[in-house]
């Protein structure tokens, strides 16, 4: 179904929780996250058995670097927030994406070109994490 024909209801956990925005621990959990699938670890734990990876103190690094930027309010942050909000809360009525969606389109466009030439990138072959068995 595409994104903007999506409906949203009240029984959203998100939206019975009353949460509006990303924040940063959601951010960095989703880089940790999206670096375990690409990594050759078979298992998601504190350290990754193949690729040594600290997935925990990562965690920590990229949240505290993160909330840096978020103090500091650099433009960095706003646009990233602004990116995954505009994805996470799209077309949702009170959310920050609705709210701020126009201060940062133009930078939203340019994130939006780089992905669009990622997608066409020559893709790998999947790794174990892409069987079906």
């Amino acid at each position: 179904m595409p994104l903007d024909k999506f409906k949203y209801s009240s029984g959203l956990l998100g939206m019975k929780w009353g949460v509006k925005g990303v924040n940063a621990s959601l951010i960095a959990w989703s880089a940790i996250l999206l670096r375990f699938l690409i990594s050759s670890d078979e298992e998601f734990a504190e350290i990754g058995s193949s690729s040594k990876i600290n997935y925990r103190e990562d965690f920590y690094d990229y949240r505290k670097l993160l909330l840096t930027n978020e103090r500091e309010n650099t433009d960095y942050i706003k646009i990233l927030y602004a990116f995954f909000n505009d994805r996470a809360f799209f077309g949702l009525n009170g959310s920050v994406s609705a709210d701020h969606h126009s201060v940062y389109s133009n930078a939203l466009e340019d994130i939006n070109e780089m992905a669009d030439m990622m997608e066409r990138l020559p893709r790998r072959k999947c790794r174990n994490i892409c069987s079906t068995d």
